[in-house]
């Protein structure tokens, strides 16, 4: 929704929310969109970071996932805080999910500060993304396994604090990579049999996420691939088939290996590619049911 003005913006994702089979359980506001919870006596998460309206909304909003996503463009503190206090149910407290930027940082931290004034209780979890250099501008890779968490440790009964920590200990185990490939009329990006992000691409890819969560023959682990411009689900599919091969061919399990299908708009073909360790402690929350757009899990 990449240019879109506010009233276009609503209008889509409205168009949106009646498509959706729980279409009565989402509330389409100017600044945020919120799921109607299940629970409302729990800790409420709140996705304030830039992880794209579309891929957040298919993805990390619903029943034990996040309970608001912000769509505005621009963060702004109080827009965080009134959205903080819109979903605050049973005032259990807010945590809030956002990226490692210095200027997100900084804008949620100044919406902390302002919940705290106004007697929230609020927690923030920053998430780390993109491990290699030269990659993209921050897509979501990294959101959603800090998401999953977050939702189904807050819908098991935690306080404020222990959903805190539990989905910092998530985060910590959770490597993201993001990757651009041009997409001109000569074709470069696409290797010789006109796929993108061919065998040879994503063996370096699998390379350093393995290198960089140290992930070894007998680990379990959790992936999952989105894509933004001109990556299409065929694309997607593949890069998934090949993650996996990779990954298992060297002993490590994959627990779950998931594709979101919804694209963001950008000009070019980028892929976000997130591994997260799975230790037993926390699958239980992990394979917590869950029901979004495009994510559910019974």
């Amino acid at each position: 929704m990449t240019g879109m003005n506010m009233n276009e913006r609503s209008k889509a994702l409205e168009g949106i929310r009646l498509s959706a089979g729980n279409a009565g359980k989402l509330t389409v506001g100017t600044q945020s969109v919120h799921a109607e919870p299940c629970k409302r006596d729990k800790v409420s998460v709140v996705v304030c970071g830039r992880v794209g309206y579309e891929a957040a909304l298919g993805f990390m909003l619903g029943e034990n996932l996040a309970d608001a996503i912000m769509i505005e463009p621009e963060l702004d503190p109080y827009a965080v805080m009134r959205t903080a206090i819109s979903v605050n149910y049973g005032d259990r407290g807010v945590l809030l999910i956002c990226g490692s930027s210095e200027e997100e940082k900084s804008v949620v931290m100044a919406a902390g500060g302002l919940l705290e004034e106004s007697g929230f209780n609020n927690e923030v979890v920053y998430v780390e993304d993109c491990i290699a250099p030269g990659g993209t501008e921050q897509m979501n890779a990294g959101y959603f396994h800090c998401v999953k968490i977050a939702g189904a440790a807050a819908a098991s009964g935690m306080t404020l604090k222990e959903t805190y920590y539990t989905v910092r200990k998530a985060r910590n185990l959770v490597k993201s990579i993001s990757v651009r490939a041009a997409l001109t009329s000569g074709g470069r990006g696409r290797d010789d049999v006109g796929a993108l992000f061919g065998e040879g691409t994503m063996e370096k890819i699998a390379f350093q996420l393995r290198q960089a969560s140290r992930a070894r023959t007998g680990d379990t682990v959790c992936t999952y691939i989105s894509g933004a411009g001109g990556v299409s689900l065929s694309e997607l599919g593949r890069v998934n088939y090949q993650l996996y091969r990779s990954l298992t061919e060297r002993g490590i399990a994959v627990h779950d290996a998931l594709i979101n299908p919804v694209p963001v708009g950008a000009a070019n073909a980028d892929i976000a590619i997130s591994m997260m360790l799975l230790p037993d402690e926390l699958k239980k929350y992990y394979d917590m049911p869950c029901s979004a757009l495009y994510c559910n899990k019974t």
